[in-house]
């Protein structure tokens, strides 16, 4: 059975930046087996081709999972024909990897991809300590292995009492319960379906319920894969100039918490517009100074001479500038894909900024955004926090993508 090894595949920025995202350690906290899905970044991609020989071109997500414990001699499964198994060690553990009789180490870094129809499992492995690994999925991404219960992400933050034990799923699968594990409007918040009797790739982000299949509604429901959201937002005491008299054009800061539907924003070329919805969430915010996109990080009035105090951003909000060097062009490049542009200013988020400084202090920290009216769904502006130029999101980030819980 042809079985191939490779070691040292990611950078150790890049694995360090894994194993310590929030989504990633949240799961391990969970204690189970289940498979969650983790941003595919282009170094990511391009590690993963160029040395597992993969095929990601038009992949935006890849399975992940903390394993526990010895699983079973089995043969891969999916739902669709594949040719190969791929996965990747991200962390040490005890024990073995089997396939075909060859013992094979569970090592920090380490890949394997081996041919379909191998007979495989782990040996000598302990529940105590899980092993995170990257996989195992096809050369394509997508997701194989044994049959199990997976869990997919509503889209939505609201209980959906109508489903049922028992209920037909899309392609025969079975619901089995609705769990919500985290309270609603936490980055991680949302309300899940368990579906069991299928493989994690049964289900494609953007499939379609339709109304009535498996709840009774009049509006479709968007299912798709846990896995990270990208959080775009303010620390809590940020604040935000505002026109406090609309006839005079009086103008003051107010905190975003205190913001609701309707307040006035001042923008940079659109003048003031109404506040269209209003969220917050939770984010965790590991101890370290790891430049990832989900933390925490502050604008200092030394390095961001427009400020009038210490500005808290996400990783992945944008400060608004005239001009990017070539460094963080290729970054933003890297971490998004595309150079985006609001208001004739590049945006330039706050894990690119070298100037912005990770926060390096452990713990939950609330967080808050805000949409301005727009008729356009996806538009966002320029806007005014503690006196630096910043982004809002758009409506459809915020209703849709953000996790958050919409205030009135």
């Amino acid at each position: 059975m042809n079985v191939s090894s490779f070691q040292e595949i990611l950078d150790t920025e890049i694995l360090e930046s894994i194993v310590e995202d929030p989504v990633v350690v949240y799961h391990r906290q969970q204690n189970n087996n289940l498979v969650f899905y983790y941003p595919l970044s282009d170094a990511l991609r391009e590690k993963l081709t160029a040395r597992l020989g993969m095929n990601l071109e038009n992949v935006t997500h890849i399975p992940m999972k903390w394993a526990r414990g010895n699983q079973i001699p089995h043969v891969d499964g999916s739902v669709e024909p594949f040719q190969h198994t791929c996965l990747l060690y991200l962390t040490d553990s005890p024990g073995s990897l089997m396939i075909e009789g060859h013992e094979y180490p569970i090592e920090k870094n380490t890949g394997y991809v081996f041919q379909h129809g191998a007979l495989h499992g782990t040996q000598n492995t302990t529940e105590e300590t899980p092993r995170l690994m990257m996989g195992p999925m096809s050369s394509e991404g997508a997701a194989v292995g044994l049959p199990t219960v997976n869990y997919y992400y509503t889209g939505l933050v609201n209980p959906i009492t109508s489903v049922t034990t028992g209920t037909v799923f899309l392609s025969g699968s079975i619901i089995d319960t609705m769990i919500e594990p985290t309270p609603a409007g936490t980055v991680f918040g949302g309300w899940y379906i368990a579906a069991i009797g299928g493989f994690t790739s049964d289900y494609n982000v953007g499939d379609i319920v339709q109304p009535g299949q498996i709840y009774n509604s009049s509006d479709s429901m968007n299912v798709e894969p846990y896995y990270a959201s990208v959080t775009i937002c303010f620390g809590e005491d940020t604040e935000i100039l505002c026109c406090s008299n609309e006839e005079e054009k009086k103008e003051r800061y107010v905190p975003i918490h205190q913001l609701r539907k309707g307040d006035l924003i001042k923008t940079c070329k659109d003048g003031y517009k109404k506040v269209d919805m209003i969220g917050t969430s939770k984010i965790y915010n590991p101890g370290n100074t790891m430049r990832s996109e989900n933390r925490m990080y502050k604008c200092t009035p030394e390095q961001y001479p427009g400020l009038t105090k210490d500005l808290y951003l996400t990783g992945c909000h944008s400060i608004l500038v005239k001009e990017i060097t070539k460094e963080e062009r290729n970054e933003t490049l890297e971490r998004m894909g595309k150079i985006y542009v609001t208001d004739a200013h590049y945006r330039l988020m706050a894990c690119v900024d070298r100037r912005a400084e990770p926060v390096d202090t452990e713990g939950v920290y609330n967080v808050w955004h805000l949409a301005l009216e727009n008729k356009d769904y996806y538009m966002n502006y320029g806007i005014y926090a503690n006196g630096l130029l910043v982004e809002t999101t758009s409506k459809r980030m915020l209703k849709e993508l953000s996790g958050m819980t919409l205030i009135d």
